[in-house]
């Protein structure tokens, strides 16, 4: 159970981490 917790948590942080990338690029082109 806890091991699918932190799984879950690091795809989450690898998804906002790309998303917050991608709105930087958009912000300063």
């Amino acid at each position: 159970m806890l091991f699918h917790t932190k799984i879950r948590a690091l795809m989450w942080a690898r998804v906002v981490h790309e998303e917050c990338q991608f709105l930087e690029g958009d912000w300063w082109p």
